[in-house]
This record gives structure tokens, C-alpha cells and sequence, in this order.
């Protein structure tokens, strides 16, 4: 048998199985060094979908040479209904083995747009695709515009096809997620879903509460990844801008009760950030995205920082939590909020000559270790929040305590390492010396 028709067998056995099983679960390619057993080199078991890999140069091979020859007939719609419906298995093949090939995903659109295959059968392919390249940036791209096709073609009635849809999508992320890590593609991906799937739903709140627990127990099972972390502080900026969760903060209302030691941590809150003369909705937004924060920054990170010392992800989190607590505290205290551009992007820049730059001891002094001197920082007198809103210093206790207990461990030099750093940054970009 040639090379030709034993690549076409391969390729419409592969297709019958996509096809005809809407239970597969996953593609991948066998390491074998030839063929020896005689027999097809299409594996077929349980619902999953293997190909030997003595076999791929040829069929991809074959595959791009009769993709090729037709590609300019199908741009130009000259070819027949019948010889479309021809392509697609060369298409699946190819895609399957080599999935970053912008050609053929444009030539699948083409074949969508002329209804030879439809969105939800490659929506299917595209699952199945990841689940063998789960970083396939052309892949994810090909789902969004399916998706889109999709959703303009959905009724204002069909809010339960959405929820489908989201829901799907969602499967699909995590599925990516944990094949490979750091997957930034598909989480990217997930809150493209959330934004024009997610805002098309009744439910928004629910799902946005749902998309919080399932991120706490991602984290602590992924917690070196900061991909993860990423996502939540996508979602904590969208509680931020919700006035309808009115009883989202309760599940995190016990831990304002342990942190800030107060029996009635609503009230108190107000008090804390000193809000006056806002609406009923911004004060709900406000112990929605309050709370929130500091259930991360004295409950999720402090668990998570206790198992799992010397993860940088944990401290970088621990930094978007703290920038937006403040933020916030000043916008109800109606003061700017105003960062040292100059020390931002010299930080930016040249990092690692800051740190070797400023001491990062108990005491700070104004000469480095070489002896060199260092530019005198200039007296800034308090604003309104450095000296009038008492969870400002809370915050500050929470921090002096949190880096004073991780520097305890004199053997774990990283998590010393990490928590000098963060005091730094803090001095740095917030003006907040723990000294």
C-alpha cells in the first residue's frame, strides 16, 4: 500500500470516530518508532483517540499537499458543495497534528460560513484539539469566532443556549487549564466567555460567586501558577462594579469579624474607610469588594503562604490586593491616589539594581552596602487616608505582621528573600515603611 491512500485511510477513520462519538474525550499521538504490529495505527479505546506517531509525516504530508491545491478554489467559492464536504477530513487530520496553522482554521471558517459543517460540530473538534494542544492560541481564536457566530444568531429568548454555552466554555478552560500549566490562552479565554457570554446571562452574580470558589480551590491546588491568580483579580474588579450583590459579601464577612475583631463588621466597615454621603448601592459595592479583599489577604493567602512558602505568585497577589484595598479607600475618602511614576518605572526597569540599591534591613539608612550614597527620600506629609481612616493602619499591622513570621524560618532564605521585596515594594510604590 503507498504512502497516499494509506494516509486517506487514516484520515476518514479519524473522522468517522469524531464524528459518530460524542462522548471522546481526548486526541493524542503514541511515540512508536515504526510500524511492527501490521495493523492500523489509529488507537481507539474508552472513549479516547490516539494516532502512532511512525505514521504523522505521511498523513500530514498528504494532508497539506490536497489543502494546498484547493486552497485558492475554496477562497474563491469555486469549488462544489460536495468537494467542501471533502475537505473537512484532511482539515481534521492536519488540525489535529499541527494545530497553529492559521490557513486551515481560515479555510474551516470558510467552510462554516457555506454551512458545510456546523458551529456546534466544531466547537466539538475544537475540545477535542485541545485536549492534545492545550496552549493552541489559533484554537481558542477559531472558538471565539464560532462563538460569536453563534450568539448572533441566537434569539433574545435563548438565555438557557447561553447559559449552555458559558457553561461548556467553562468545562473546556479547565479542562486546557490542567493539561498544561500556565496555560495563559485559556484563561484568557475564560474571561472573554465571562464578557460576552457571562453578561449576557440573568445570572451574572451567581456565576461570578460560583467562578470565586471554583478559583479558591484552583489555587490551592495550582498555587505556583499566577495564571489563576490572574483570573481572580479579573473577577474581584467585576464584584467591584456590581451593585446587585447585595448578599455576595456574607460568606466573607467572618473574616472582617477575625481580622478587624469587631462583632459587627458591616457597620464597623463603614466607619473603618470612613464613608459619608454615598448611595445605598455604593455602600453594598463597597463591603462586596472590601470584604472580598481582605478574605484574600488574611484567610486565602495567609493558608496558602503557610503551606506553600517561597511562591512568588502568593506575594504578586498579595500586592494587586493591597494596591486595591487602598485605591478604594482613597475614592470614598475623596483623595487622589497618586503612585511615584518616576520610582515605578525605574522599578519597572531596572529591578534587580534597585534591590541591590536600597537596603532592605530592619533599619533603613541612607548609604547602601557598598558605601555608596543613596538619594534622600523627600517628607511627604499624610494624606487624609495615612491619617485618618483606621484600616489603613490595620492594613499596615496585617503587613509588618505577615513579613515579620515569614522571615522567622532563618533557613527558608527565598521566603526571607520574598518578604524584603514586598517590604521594598510597599516603601516603593505606596509610601508604606513598616519600620
Amino acid at each position: 500500500m503507498d504512502d497516499n491512500s494509506m494516509s486517506e485511510r487514516i484520515l476518514k477513520k479519524i473522522e468517522y470516530i469524531i464524528n459518530h462519538d460524542s462522548d471522546l474525550q481526548e486526541f493524542t499521538i503514541v511515540p512508536t518508532e515504526e510500524n511492527t504490529s501490521n495493523k492500523s495505527p489509529v488507537l481507539y479505546m474508552d472513549h479516547n483517540l490516539g494516532l502512532e506517531s511512525w505514521c504523522v509525516k505521511y498523513v500530514y504530508r498528504h494532508a497539506c499537499a490536497d489543502l494546498f491545491e484547493v486552497r485558492s478554489k475554496l477562497a474563491k467559492r469555486k469549488l462544489s458543495y460536495p468537494n467542501m464536504e471533502k475537505l473537512n477530513y484532511l482539515l481534521m487530520g492536519a488540525l489535529l497534528i499541527h494545530p497553529d496553522v492559521s490557513t486551515f482554521w481560515a479555510m474551516k471558517r470558510e467552510l462554516v460560513q457555506a454551512d458545510v459543517i456546523s458551529a456546534e460540530q466544531e466547537l466539538f473538534f475544537l475540545k477535542i484539539v485541545l485536549s492534545y494542544k492545550s496552549k493552541s492560541n489559533e484554537a481558542f481564536s477559531h472558538r471565539r469566532w464560532l462563538l460569536k457566530r453563534i450568539l448572533q444568531k441566537a434569539h433574545v429568548n435563548q438565555a438557557e443556549r447561553v447559559n449552555y454555552l458559558l457553561h461548556n466554555e467553562f468545562l473546556v478552560t479547565e479542562m486546557a487549564a490542567n493539561k498544561s500549566p500556565n496555560n495563559y490562552h485559556c484563561w484568557n479565554h475564560r474571561i472573554w466567555c465571562m464578557e460576552n457570554l457571562g453578561s449576557n446571562c440573568e445570572n451574572i452574580e451567581t456565576i461570578i460567586q460560583s467562578e470565586l470558589q471554583l478559583n479558591s480551590k484552583w489555587l490551592t491546588e495550582h498555587v505556583s501558577e499566577h495564571t489563576g491568580y490572574h483570573y481572580r483579580q479579573y473577577l474581584i474588579k467585576l464584584v467591584k462594579h456590581l451593585p446587585n450583590m447585595k448578599d455576595f459579601s456574607l460568606q466573607y464577612l467572618a473574616s472582617l469579624t477575625n481580622v478587624l475583631k469587631v462583632k459587627d463588621p458591616t457597620s464597623t466597615l463603614f466607619n473603618l474607610l470612613g464613608i459619608s454621603n454615598k448611595s445605598l448601592d455604593d455602600l453594598h459595592m463597597t463591603i462586596n469588594v472590601v470584604s472580598l479583599l481582605i478574605y484574600d489577604l488574611a484567610v486565602l493567602l495567609k493558608n496558602l503562604n503557610t503551606f506553600y512558602e517561597g511562591h512568588e505568585s502568593l506575594w504578586y497577589h498579595r500586592r494587586f490586593v493591597i494596591r486595591e484595598l487602598i485605591k478604594i479607600m482613597h475614592e470614598y475618602s475623596n483623595t487622589p491616589f497618586n503612585v511615584n511614576n518616576k520610582v515605578n518605572d525605574l522599578y519597572v526597569k531596572d529591578e534587580k539594581n534597585i534591590i541591590q540599591s536600597c537596603l532592605l534591613s530592619d533599619n533603613l539608612s541612607n548609604s547602601s552596602e557598598n558605601g555608596e550614597k543613596l538619594p534622600k527620600q523627600k517628607k511627604v506629609m499624610p494624606n487624609k487616608v495615612e491619617s485618618d481612616v483606621p484600616l489603613y493602619f490595620i492594613l499596615i499591622d496585617l503587613e509588618r505582621d505577615f513579613v515579620r513570621k515569614s522571615c522567622e524560618n532563618k533557613r527558608n532564605l527565598v521566603q526571607i528573600e520574598n518578604a524584603r521585596r514586598h517590604e521594598q515594594w510597599l516603601r516603593l510604590f505606596l509610601g508604606i515603611n513598616l519600620v
